[in-house]
């Protein structure tokens, strides 16, 4: 959290709170051709869990 707090910090993150309260965060459209993303929601990630 702390690395993806830093991240949104400096505008490679936008961080958007769900009604329910769950924090996501939001990659703008500007990298994603870079890192290869498409827009969508993903239902699983394969890696490991993150430290807090």
């Amino acid at each position: 959290m702390k690395i993806a707090r830093k991240l949104r910090d400096v505008g490679f993150f936008e961080e958007r709170t769900s009604s329910s309260g769950d924090i996501a965060y939001w990659v703008p459209f500007v990298y994603r051709p870079y890192l290869q993303m498409s827009q969508g929601k993903v239902d699983q990630i394969s890696s490991p869990k993150l430290p807090l």
